[in-house]
């Protein structure tokens, strides 16, 4: 079978040219060989093959496949690709538009590539085309078609989608206002790790909006975007273990997210946990770690925390 596909593309043939390329990049019936591999699928492009430029052109995009990265010709090929209807090519090539890769950026050319992706039924070109009726950018404004498109994105399993979907439906905006839809959602979105679902959960939650009201299920969604990076999530999480709201006070769990988020700058975590150092709570009992602090926490626009500073580390010298 090898050696008819071999001489097929002897004779040619972009189709054997490009079987050749997956056969020989992966090893499959011949012996792998990267640089054969290559050799066949840069035949293969050279033919117009769509599925070879797409290839060819993230191995230039990447720099992999023993390639120089390249992103003039990573571009000049997607754009190749999706003009013979390979639709993650249409994708790549509207990303490298907007964000200037490889050329000039084409705000118009990124629409109509991403567009052209949708239609194709790529989920995450159908929540990026939601994303550009949602704010009207090279297209009438329409929160209607931002809902249809993030729809059929959110059905393939974009989280994204499903989080923007969720919103539209809490909003009320292009569908009928729903909170439990958007719990819903939400939920879903949550399945994928999306730390951004856990903190609109715990809104939720803490509003009983679409969802039965429930503090501790408010701060358990919290803890979960806490965990995932979202440092907002991780001051007001230590805050509620250390308040013991929406359960038992755990000042060991309020340091630890509290550190997180001081850590990532946010002066009333530093203030809050500044004052367990002071007290002892949760850990070691540190005036100077505590101070310092505290008087980080310093902003004018935070009177709760500047009088905390006054109280422990000037009144009480």
């Amino acid at each position: 079978a090898v050696s008819v596909l071999k001489s097929a593309a002897g004779r040619g043939s972009s189709d054997a040219q490009y079987i050749l390329w997956t056969l020989y990049k992966q090893g499959l019936a011949v012996k792998k060989d990267q640089a054969v591999a290559l050799q066949y699928l840069r035949q293969a492009a050279a033919d117009h093959n769509p599925q070879a430029e797409f290839d060819l052109a993230y191995c230039y995009e990447t720099g992999f496949c023993g390639v120089n990265g390249d992103l003039i010709t990573a571009r000049r090929l997607y754009r190749n690709a999706a003009d013979a209807g390979i639709a993650g090519a249409a994708y790549r090539v509207s990303l490298m538009m907007e964000n200037g890769e490889g050329g000039k950026t084409d705000p118009a050319g990124a629409f109509r590539y991403m567009k052209k992706a949708a239609e194709a039924g790529a989920g995450t070109a159908e929540y990026r085309m939601g994303l550009y009726y949602l704010s009207g950018i090279q297209t009438a404004k329409s929160p209607e078609k931002a809902a249809a498109m993030f729809t059929e994105s959110a059905a393939k399993g974009s989280a994204d989608a499903m989080i923007a979907l969720g919103d539209l439906y809490l909003e009320g905006s292009g569908v009928n206002r729903s909170p439990e839809t958007a719990a819903s959602l939400y939920f879903q979105a949550a399945k994928f790790d999306k730390e951004s679902a856990g903190t609109r959960l715990a809104e939720l939650y803490a509003a009983g909006n679409g969802v039965k009201k429930s503090r501790r299920n408010a701060r358990f969604w919290l803890e979960f975007s806490a965990r995932r990076g979202n440092a907002g999530a991780a001051y007001l999480a230590g805050k509620m273990y250390a308040n013991g709201d929406g359960g038992g006070r755990d000042y060991i769990k309020a340091r630890y997210f509290l550190k997180s988020a001081a850590d990532s700058g946010i002066r009333e975590a530093r203030s809050l946990l500044g004052y367990l150092y002071s007290e002892g709570k949760g850990g070691e009992k540190n005036m100077g770690i505590a101070c310092s602090l505290l008087e980080t926490a310093i902003a004018p626009l935070l009177p709760e925390e500047n009088q905390r500073y006054e109280d422990i580390c000037v009144a009480g010298r």
